[in-house]
């Protein structure tokens, strides 16, 4: 079932984002309120310098969020792929994000932004600790 068919509103949303993608809450027909976020080379300049063929759509497709920590929140509710663009819709988390200026005092050194999972997901493996997921395995080599 496409989420993109089932939206009945939409909302502004002022982000300080900069990456030029579209992100603005939704209602479902099912009455559930959802972030959506529309991803493309064609306007986000992130993907265009990046070379991403549909990271986030693979990724999905693959079954890497399934395969995240359970300590790790990624509030991705589903992916869908249209043409060269993706829509990524997503619970509201915006409650738990800390501020970008937010001191951090972790095992390991952190900076800039970071969000609550990545604070979690840091101290609940320890400094150092790789995560059970390869993106090596998981994502094609770049031809």
């Amino acid at each position: 079932m496409s989420l993109t068919a089932e939206i009945v509103s939409r909302r502004p949303l002022e982000s300080a984002g900069n990456s030029g993608n579209v992100i603005e809450p939704v209602t479902l027909r099912d009455g559930r309120e959802l972030v959506l976020k529309r991803v493309s080379p064609e306007w986000d300049w992130m993907s265009r310098v990046t070379h991403d063929r549909g990271r986030l759509g693979f990724m999905w497709d693959n079954g890497l969020f399934e395969r995240v920590p359970a300590v790790i929140d990624h509030a991705t509710v589903s992916v869908e792929t249209e043409g060269n663009a993706w829509s990524v819709f997503m619970r509201d988390v915006s409650g738990s994000l800390v501020a970008p200026d937010t001191p951090c005092s972790l095992p390991a050194p952190c900076s800039g932004s970071v969000s609550w999972a990545t604070i979690t997901a840091r101290s609940s493996r320890g400094a150092g600790r790789p995560f059970p997921i390869s993106f090596q395995e998981t994502w094609p080599t770049p031809s």
